[in-house]
């Protein structure tokens, strides 16, 4: 994939697209295998799974440092308390319940490493009648 240098390449199933104007919101590489249009619109996530993973200190931690930019799984690691195991569990369940998502960083010598960037700005709970109401607003990429 050609991207700009520094510049995480976002991917959808037509292809990669350096120029943040074809990104579309959250059309981002999701898995190695998969892509996926994460909006808060056609989230299927489980509210309460989202609740869980926002209460998990380490992933606070990562979703935090890589609503700054794109950052590697060693940089998460670094800006944790916890062990490159833990911080790629932590990462699974960020992925999963669409709080984070998978890119391609590239760097000024040519190469290229997966980095997880923070799909959102700002998490709402509302809690009524009817239930735990949770509103997720789309970080602007």
């Amino acid at each position: 994939m050609d991207g700009i240098e520094g510049q995480p390449v976002r991917g959808s199933a037509l292809g990669t697209y350096p120029d943040a104007s074809d990104w579309g919101p959250y059309t981002v590489i999701q898995s190695m295998s998969t892509q996926a249009n994460n909006t808060a619109a056609d989230s299927t996530v489980d509210e309460r799974v989202q609740l869980d993973v926002l209460g998990d200190e380490c992933a606070r931690t990562i979703l935090i440092a890589s609503s700054e930019g794109p950052r590697t799984a060693k940089e998460l690691t670094e800006r944790t308390d916890s062990s490159s195991a833990t911080v790629y569990r932590r990462i699974n369940n960020l992925l999963e319940s669409e709080l984070l998502a998978e890119c391609i960083r590239f760097e000024e010598d040519g190469t290229h490493t997966t980095a997880y960037e923070a799909t959102v700005d700002h998490v709402r709970v509302s809690i009524g009648p009817e239930g735990i109401d949770v509103s997720l607003a789309p970080r602007s990429m």
